[in-house]
């Protein structure tokens, strides 16, 4: 019983390493892509099964619970993970923009051509 949380945790975390590969063999997400996130999975996984020497490195550096460390990551990972959706949508939105400012050119000109 005093393993529960590491259990669901490690279940939890090959759970999501299947369906990041499903994902990939789907073709929706990239190689690049499937690689960060198949290493963001086993890093998980990793810091589960090694948490007694996370506990012995995290006195070191003043944090008090291993549990704080897990959010400090976890904030630190959501927050680049917004920056990067981020720039992501900006890129998007810059090729959406060019497309129908592509379409428009495309309209008036065939508009100006037509009696």
């Amino acid at each position: 019983m005093a393993y529960t949380f590491e259990i669901i945790g490690i279940l939890f975390l090959l759970v999501m390493i299947y369906l990041t590969y499903i994902e990939h063999k789907k073709s929706r997400l990239n190689k690049a892509t499937f690689t960060a996130w198949l290493i963001f999975w086993l890093g998980g996984i990793l810091l589960i099964i090694f948490h007694p020497y996370v506990n012995s490195i995290i006195s070191e550096i003043n944090i008090v619970r291993v549990l704080d460390l897990y959010m400090i990551m976890a904030f630190m990972f959501l927050f680049a993970l917004l920056f990067y959706l981020f720039v992501i949508i900006k890129h998007v939105e810059k090729r959406v923009e060019e497309v129908v400012r592509r379409v428009a050119m495309k309209e008036l000109i065939l508009k100006s051509k037509s009696p």
